[in-house]
C-alpha cells in the first residue's frame, strides 16, 4: 500500500505540473519532507521548512505549503519577502495571477517601518505591489517605548512611495499626540523631525530652542523654529527642507529663518553701529543637478546685523561667518563649461562685489586642427558694481556706486612632448585681453598681456618588497614626480593706476598659481618671471581587504622669482604637505609654509588621529600662523556601548598661555530614534558671552 501511495502521489503531482502553465507555478519548491499530492483537496503539499521561489525575486518560507494551479496556502511560521517588504505571520493565502496575499494578524515591514494589522491585503498592479492594513499600526523605526507610531482604521501604500492613513492617531510610545481625519506622507521617515535644546547662557539667560519639521510630502519637509530666551524674548520663523532624486535628477534645498524683538542689551556691532531691536535672519541654499551635465545652485543669507547668527545660532555662525549670496547655472559638455553667475550684496554691512550677471565659458584642452598643438582658454563678461559702505576700511580707496562692464579673455596653446614613459616636456604660450568700459578717468580701457613658458615632468617608479603584517602592508610602490615650471609674462601691472581694483589679490594658505590664465585677481595682476620647482612623492601598498591604498603623500614646492617686486624675496616661501596613513588606525596630515629667507615657519597646520573602529577616536591638531595665531586642539570620542558615548574637546592658545575653550558632552541613545545629550562649554577671553554655558538637547534622528 505504501508503494502504491507513492506511485499515485507521484502520478498526481506530475499530472498537476503538466496541467498548469509554467508562468503560474513557483520557480522552485523545496522541503525537508518529500512533496506529495493530496487527492482530497486537489493540492500538492510541501512540509517541513518548505520554501518557494516566486516570480519577481519573491520568496515564501513556511512549515507547510499547499498549492494548486491558481493559488498557494502557507501555514505555520510564514515569511514572505520581496525586494521591498517582508510579511510574517501564522498563515496567509497567495494567488499566482495578481500575486495577491491575504491574511489576518500579519506583520509587514522593512528597514524603515514596522506594521501589523487585523487584516492585511497585498497585490501587484502595473508591476507595483499595493498593500492595505485594516485596523493597523505603523512604527517608524524599531518598536519601542519611545518609538513614533501611528494607529489608523486603514493604512495603504504602493511600492516604496507614499503612506496613506484613514483616521490616524499619532503616538510616541503609548502617549497619543494628535488625531486627524486623513494623512499622507513618504514611506521613509517619521511624520516629523525634532531638534530641541535647553540650557543657560549669560547673554541669553535660560533658553529653550525647538525646531520641528513635518514630513507631509514625499519631497518637502516644512515646519519652523520656536525658541524662548529669558533675557531676549521669543524667536520664531518658518523652515523648509527640499530633497528629491529621480531619473538622474537631484534637487536639494533648505530654508530656515527667525525673527525676534530683542529686549536684551544690544550694544553695537563690529562696525560700531547700534543694533536695532528688530533682529532677523533668513538663510536659504539650493542645488539642482541634471544627469551630471547641468546644475543650478544658489545661496541667500539675509541678516539684520552681523551679530544675529552669533547670538541665536552660534553653531551655524562658526561654520560660515561671512556668507555669500549668489545663484549660478553651469553646463558641462565635452568641450568645456558654461557658467552664468549672479551675485548681489544683500546686507549693507558686507563688502561683496556684485555681478549682475557674470557669464563665462572655460574650454578644456583640445587638439588644434587635429595636430600636436593643444588649445585652451576662457572668455568672461561681467556687469560689476561694488558699493561703499560702513564695512570699507577708511584707508581703502572708494569705489563708484554706478556699475561698469568688463570682458576678460584668454587663449593659450601648448605642445606636450612625451619621451618614452618617464619624461614629458610641454612648452606653452598664451595671451590675455581685458576690456573695461569705464576706468577711474571715466574712459574705456583695454590691455593685452602675454605669457610664455613651459613645464618639465619626470616620472620615477620603484617597487619594494616590504611586508608589515601588523599594519597590513604587503609591498610598497613609490611614485616620484619631479616637476619644473617656468612662466614669463612682463608688464602685467599695466593700467593698475586706472583700473578699479574689484578682483584684488587675496592672501590664501594654499599654493598660489603662477599661470596667467589661472590668476583670479584680474584687476591687480603683477608681472611674472618665476620658476617653480616641485617634488611629488606617492607611496602605495596592497592591502588584503581594501585593495591599493596610499600610505604616504609628500609634496614640496619652491618658487624662484627673477623679478621680485618691492617687499618680495627672490626665493619665495617653501610649501610642503604630508599625508600619512601607515595603518588603518592612525593618520597624519601636515601642511607647512616656511620663509626660506628668515628660516622661520610662516604657517603650520597639523592633524594627527588614532581610532579603534567606532569605539574610540582621539585627534590632536595644531594651527600656527606667524604673528596671528598659535593654537593646539585635542578631541576625544569614546563609545561605552551602543547607547552611551562621550565627546571631549580642549583648545589651548599658546600666545595667551591659556585654555581658551573646553567642551564636555555626554550622549545617550534613548531608543532607535531618540538621542539625549548634555553639554558643558567653558570659554575664556570671550568678548560676547559668559565663561560657562550649559545645555541639554534631545533630537529625533532617522
Amino acid at each position: 500500500m505504501t508503494l502504491l501511495k507513492y506511485i499515485l502521489n507521484g502520478y498526481g503531482l506530475s499530472m498537476l505540473c503538466f496541467s498548469l502553465p509554467l508562468s503560474a507555478m513557483p520557480l522552485t519548491i523545496s522541503s525537508d519532507v518529500p512533496i506529495y499530492y493530496d487527492f482530497d483537496q486537489n493540492v500538492a503539499v510541501a512540509e517541513g521548512n518548505a520554501q518557494a521561489e516566486l516570480e519577481g525575486n519573491a520568496y515564501v518560507v513556511a512549515d507547510q505549503l499547499s498549492y494548486d494551479g491558481e493559488s498557494m496556502r502557507a501555514n505555520g511560521n510564514v515569511r514572505f519577502s520581496d525586494e521591498l517588504f517582508v510579511i510574517i505571520g501564522d498563515a496567509f493565502g497567495y494567488q499566482f495571477g495578481d500575486k495577491y496575499i491575504s491574511g489576518e494578524g500579519l506583520k509587514v515591514g522593512n528597514r524603515q517601518i514596522y506594521g501589523s494589522a487585523e487584516k492585511v491585503d497585498s497585490y501587484v498592479r502595473d508591476g507595483e505591489r499595493h498593500t492595505e492594513l485594516l485596523n493597523g499600526h505603523i512604527y517608524f523605526g524599531e518598536p519601542g517605548p519611545l518609538t513614533i507610531h501611528v494607529t489608523a482604521k486603514k493604512i495603504s501604500f504602493a511600492g516604496n512611495r507614499t503612506l496613506q492613513f484613514t483616521k490616524p492617531t499619532f503616538r510616541i510610545g503609548k502617549f497619543p499626540i494628535a488625531t486627524l481625519p486623513s494623512y499622507s506622507q513618504p514611506i521613509y521617515g517619521p511624520p516629523f523631525y525634532l531638534r530641541a535644546r535647553y540650557g543657560h547662557r549669560n547673554a541669553l539667560g535660560i533658553f529653550a530652542e525647538q525646531k520641528v519639521l513635518f514630513n507631509g510630502n514625499p519631497w518637502v519637509r516644512y515646519g519652523g523654529t520656536l525658541s524662548a530666551y529669558g533675557k531676549r524674548g521669543l524667536l520664531l520663523g518658518p523652515a523648509v527642507e527640499l530633497r528629491q532624486m529621480r531619473d538622474g535628477h537631484r534637487m536639494i534645498g533648505k530654508l530656515q529663518s527667525g525673527i525676534i524683538n530683542d529686549s536684551g542689551e544690544l550694544g553695537k556691532d563690529i562696525f560700531h553701529r547700534p543694533i536695532d531691536k528688530c533682529r532677523y535672519f533668513v538663510d536659504s541654499t539650493f542645488r539642482y543637478n541634471s544627469n551630471g551635465s547641468e546644475s543650478v545652485r544658489g545661496e541667500l543669507h539675509l541678516w539684520s546685523d552681523p551679530e544675529v547668527k552669533r547670538d541665536f545660532a552660534e553653531n551655524e555662525f562658526k561654520k560660515d561667518q561671512f556668507p555669500d549670496h549668489f545663484i549660478e547655472f553651469t553646463s558641462v559638455d565635452n568641450s568645456g563649461l558654461l557658467s552664468v553667475l549672479g551675485r548681489a550684496r544683500v546686507n549693507d554691512f558686507e563688502m561683496a562685489v556684485e555681478r549682475l550677471p557674470q557669464i563665462s565659458y572655460h574650454s578644456i584642452s583640445q587638439p588644434l586642427f587635429h595636430g600636436p598643438l593643444y588649445r585652451h582658454g576662457f572668455i568672461e563678461a561681467a556687469h560689476i558694481r561694488r558699493k561703499n559702505n560702513a564695512a570699507r576700511p577708511k584707508d581703502e580707496q572708494p569705489f563708484p556706486d554706478s556699475p561698469f562692464f568688463r570682458v576678460d579673455a584668454y587663449q593659450g596653446v601648448e605642445l606636450p612632448i612625451r619621451w618614452k614613459s618617464f619624461l614629458t616636456v610641454k612648452p606653452l604660450a598664451g595671451m590675455r585681453v581685458t576690456f573695461y568700459d569705464r576706468d577711474q578717468l571715466d574712459r574705456d580701457y583695454a590691455r593685452c598681456l602675454w605669457q610664455v613658458g613651459g613645464d618639465i615632468q619626470i616620472n620615477f617608479l620603484g617597487q619594494f618588497d616590504l611586508s608589515v603584517p601588523r599594519w597590513d602592508i604587503q609591498g610598497v610602490r613609490h611614485i616620484c614626480i619631479p616637476t619644473l615650471q617656468y612662466r614669463y609674462s612682463p608688464h602685467c601691472d599695466r593700467g593698475r593706476n586706472r583700473i578699479f581694483p574689484i578682483d584684488d589679490t587675496v592672501i590664501g594658505d594654499n599654493l598660489p598659481s603662477i599661470d596667467l590664465w589661472e590668476k583670479r585677481n584680474t584687476d591687480a595682476l603683477s608681472s611674472l618671471n618665476v620658476m617653480r620647482i616641485g617634488l611629488q612623492n606617492l607611496f602605495q601598498t596592497q592591502r588584503e581587504k581594501m585593495g591599493i591604498q596610499n600610505i604616504m603623500e609628500l609634496d614640496l614646492f619652491e618658487d624662484i622669482r627673477f623679478n621680485a617686486e618691492t617687499g618680495e624675496r627672490r626665493l619665495a616661501e617653501l610649501y610642503g604637505s604630508l599625508s600619512l596613513q601607515p595603518a588603518q588606525f592612525c593618520s597624519l596630515k601636515l601642511f607647512n609654509r616656511i620663509n626660506t629667507h628668515r628660516k622661520a615657519w610662516e604657517e603650520i597646520r597639523t592633524v594627527f588621529s588614532l581610532h579603534d573602529g567606532n569605539i574610540w577616536h582621539i585627534s590632536f591638531s595644531h594651527e600656527y600662523r606667524r604673528k596671528q595665531t598659535d593654537q593646539y586642539g585635542l578631541a576625544l570620542h569614546y563609545l561605552f556601548n551602543t547607547r552611551n558615548w562621550i565627546d571631549f574637546m580642549w583648545r589651548y592658545d599658546a600666545r595667551l598661555r591659556n585654555l581658551t575653550e573646553q567642551c564636555y558632552r555626554i550622549s545617550r541613545q534613548l531608543s532607535s530614534a531618540w538621542v539625549l545629550d548634555a553639554r558643558l562649554s567653558i570659554h575664556t577671553h570671550t568678548l560676547h558671552d559668559s565663561k560657562w554655558r550649559f545645555g541639554m538637547g534631545i533630537s529625533l534622528n532617522y
